[in-house]
Parts: structure tokens; sequence; C-alpha cells
């Protein structure tokens, strides 16, 4: 399909989906409500090994590394991917809508570009291109508008407590904040674990949502997903799946984020807010 022809597609889906009022929601996540457990799981180390090699010594940034999305209760079937798509050139579209409002359509950026099985795009996830934001990064729809962004719980932007804003109302819906394990640095320290990033998700009223953490293997860097209430929303479990990826970048492979980050400076290429 030529560019052009790409252009007047993105327009006429951004169109369809405004005037259907689905712009704020996270579309095709369906496959979420299938299971309580998931993982976040690097497809090839060797990825990630060579992305940050060329960043470290030959300050390289481009980079396509793949996560898989697994449903832990059957199997480890795939239910979703992640690839994470270092800064790259986009073309910008501005148009208006019906209700006035103007949005930004792209190609192809950096962040997480997450996907189901079939295929359909399911969001993309954004980090700030400067360490100074009181972000750690936002969840976009497919066609570009910002849906939520996860803060500082604090002015402090090396806390551990976030709050995840969704965009439409500018009102916090969630609380994010790590949770300290004895165990995990004995883990560590002989190698089973890579990480302690362990964090749980929880209403505005305190109601424990889920929790994320890193499985206990050789080596590891899995992080297992655990919904703690079945009745969690199709939304909010998307919502959940994308900060925890966002967690994946600030605390499991902060190398990659490092590289992510400096990908998109000077690229001009900050998508994903209506304007």
């Amino acid at each position: 399909m030529s560019l052009f022809n790409q252009m007047k597609l993105s327009v006429a889906k951004a169109l369809q989906f405004s005037i259907d009022g689905n712009i704020f929601e996270i579309p095709e996540c369906a496959a979420l409500m299938t299971t309580d457990k998931i993982s976040i799981k690097v497809a090839n180390d060797t990825q990630i090994i060579k992305a940050t090699v060329d960043f470290i010594e030959h300050k390289n940034t481009n980079f396509n590394i793949r996560f898989l999305i697994r449903d832990e209760r059957r199997n480890k079937k795939t239910i979703m991917s992640a690839n994470l798509i270092s800064g790259t050139v986009c073309y910008f579209i501005h148009f208006c809508n019906v209700i006035g409002l103007r949005y930004n359509c792209l190609t192809v950026c950096h962040g997480f570009e997450v996907k189901n099985a079939t295929g359909a795009r399911v969001m993309n996830i954004k980090i700030p291109n400067n360490t100074a934001s009181s972000s750690i990064g936002k969840i976009v729809h497919p066609l570009s508008t910002t849906i939520y962004k996860v803060l500082y719980n604090n002015i402090e932007t090396n806390s551990y407590r976030f709050q995840v804003h969704h965009l439409s109302s500018d009102q916090p819906v969630i609380n994010v904040e790590k949770i300290t394990l004895s165990v995990y640095p004995v883990l560590k320290m002989i190698g089973l674990l890579e990480t302690e990033c362990i964090y749980r998700f929880k209403r505005m009223d305190g109601i424990e949502l889920a929790r994320v953490y890193p499985k206990i293997v050789l080596n590891g860097r899995t992080l297992i997903l655990k919904y703690e209430m079945m009745q969690v929303g199709m939304q909010m479990r998307a919502v959940i799946l994308g900060t925890s990826l966002m967690l994946v970048l600030h605390e499991v492979y902060p190398e990659i984020r490092d590289a992510l980050t400096a990908s998109t400076v000077g690229d001009g290429c900050d998508i994903g807010n209506i304007i």
C-alpha cells in the first residue's frame, strides 16, 4: 500500500472511531478476560543483548525487540505480542473530527506496539524522552490519541509510587506502588532473579486489582501479572498490562529504556496527544 493510501486509511479509521465514541478506549483486548495470570517475556534474549551492546559501544539506537504476553493458565499460550521499537521518523496528519478535536495520525514511532494474536493493534506504550519528566509513560490508542498517563505520585521522580490518569477526565483511576519483600533480594543474589520489580495495582478506594512480580527462574527477567479480582473489567486489565510494560522498561531493562530514550532525542516524534 502506498504512503498516500496509508494516510487516507488512517484518517478514515480515526474519523470512524471518533464518531463511534471509542477513541478513549483500548480496543481489541478481549483476550485479557480469558485468564487471571499472564507473563511478559522477551521472545529472544539475543535481541536484548545486541541492542544493549550496540547502544553502549556504538551509540546505535536502532532496534525492534519482540516481547510475548502469554497465558500462564493455558500452557503459556501467546495471547498478545509487544514489539519494542526504537525512535523512527514518522509522518503527521492533522485533521478535525465531527466534535472539533484535532488528532495526530502516524505510522510507527518509539515504544511498545501491542497487538493481539490475530495481529490487530491494541495500544502503543510510549515513554518520555527526558528523565526529568513527571511521567514514566503513556498508553496511546492505535490511532495515536493518548488515553492514559502514568505519573509519579509525588514530585520525586525516583520514587516507586505512581498514579494512572485517564486523560478524558484528568482523574486518577489506579494507584501503583512498589512492594518490598525480604526474600527477593536473596533470590536475586543467588541468581534466580535479575529484577525486584514487584508492584501492586489498587483502585482509588484501596481495593487491590492486580500484582506484577518476577517469575522465579534462573537468570529470569520474566514478569508475572496476576489479576487479583476476576471481575476486573477488560479496559482496566488492558490499562494494568500497559502500565506493566512501562515497568518492564523502568525496572527490568533500564539499559534498553536508556537506548530507547536516546533514540527519540531530536526526532520530533512526540505522538499521541490531542493538540
